[in-house]
């Protein structure tokens, strides 16, 4: 049996630490390269370790090819997922970002979310994401609410060329919350939520914010009817011009309340359009209106025709008095008219 003093340990203690530091720092001294770009192939593989690898100050690239079973957390900035193509790649679950910035998730699908919280992206906490490309179906769970894209707590999301849906149980395709902004392009956003949940295509709550550019479909095809746009909570929903700007909700009803503002451009509503107390809707040229127009106390719709008619298909109705009114209001309303307004 050999005896080994502790003078001996150390010294070998010494020489195995130097070994091993040795094989992670290179020769020259420089730090050991973090991967840049990694590669998931499903179901072998997982998103969520591989985004586990993703170091702050180094961005990370993840290829995913296959249909991914989980539900991934993403906290660290510099993180792209992207897929080959939204038909091929697909997530089931959802992803969630928790204050992270600089996050992408590019040609994915992201459906069947709901088993362990049923929205498709959630991004909370300041995070920052753009979802390009990306086909999301949220699937709520009934009583529980959920939403397809949900944006909350003074995050940032920008949609590009992208469909957003939440065809089961859930409030909204998407939910925008709590002093968090949405910039959207070239996009769908769709629900089937109506009664007894209410929920809208789109919902923007808490001074939250949504800018909408290029063509745009909202659509509520619940039977029972429901919304296409909700803006509550001194919130605000822009639709603006920038090359060919188009808005068009579909089977729904557009409702503006409590300290809320709308300004869109080069739209069509195929339902009503509700002002609630103090709220304020501002509509541009070269649009429609089928349903009913509604505007409650100290509300005003304002009207500008300067790039084409705007055609409304049924009343305007001032259910607030003389304090609700229409600004510069259309020559003609076609087979409606405006009543009990004051018009400015």
């Amino acid at each position: 049996m050999f005896r080994v003093d502790g003078r001996l340990t150390l010294a070998l203690a010494l020489i195995f630490a130097t070994t091993a530091s040795a094989e992670a720092t290179p020769p020259n001294g420089a730090p050991v390269q973090l991967p840049s770009a990694l590669t998931v192939v499903c179901p072998a593989d997982s998103i969520q370790a591989a985004v586990d690898r993703a170091k702050p100050g180094t961005p990370l690239t993840i290829s995913v090819g296959g249909v991914c079973v989980e539900d991934v957390v993403i906290v660290t900035d510099d993180v792209t997922v992207q897929g080959n193509n939204i038909v091929d790649d697909h997530v089931i679950g959802g992803f969630t970002i928790i204050g992270a910035q600089r996050v992408n998730i590019r040609s994915l699908t992201i459906r069947d979310s709901g088993a362990s919280y049923p929205v498709g992206v959630f991004a909370t906490r300041g995070a920052a994401v753009v979802l390009d490309d990306v086909f999301v179906s949220g699937h709520g769970r009934l009583g529980e609410g959920g939403a397809g894209v949900y944006v909350n707590r003074n995050a940032h999301a920008d949609i590009i060329a992208s469909t957003v849906q939440n065809p089961l149980y859930g409030d909204n395709a998407l939910l925008v919350n709590d002093g968090s902004v949405v910039r959207a392009s070239d996009s769908t956003f769709q629900s089937a939520n109506g009664a007894p949940n209410n929920g809208a295509a789109v919902g923007l709550f808490r001074s939250a914010s949504a800018r909408l550019d290029g063509r745009i479909f909202i659509e509520n095809s619940a039977p029972e009817g429901g919304l296409a746009v909700q803006v509550l909570h001194t919130s605000n929903f822009r639709v603006q011009r920038g090359g060919p700007s188009f808005i068009h909700l579909i089977n729904g009803d557009v409702v503006i309340g409590n300290n809320s503002a709308a300004n869109i451009r080069e739209f069509d509503v195929g339902g009503n359009i509700l002002l609630e107390r103090d709220s304020n809707l501002s509509l541009y040229g070269a649009s429609d209106v089928s349903g009913t127009v509604t505007i409650g106390d100290q509300s005003l719709l304002a009207l500008s025709e300067s790039t084409g008619p705007i055609n409304f298909d049924r009343d305007v109705t001032c259910t607030g008095g003389p304090a609700g009114g229409v600004i510069n209001p259309p020559a003609n309303i076609d087979s409606g008219k405006i009543v009990g307004c004051t018009t400015f």
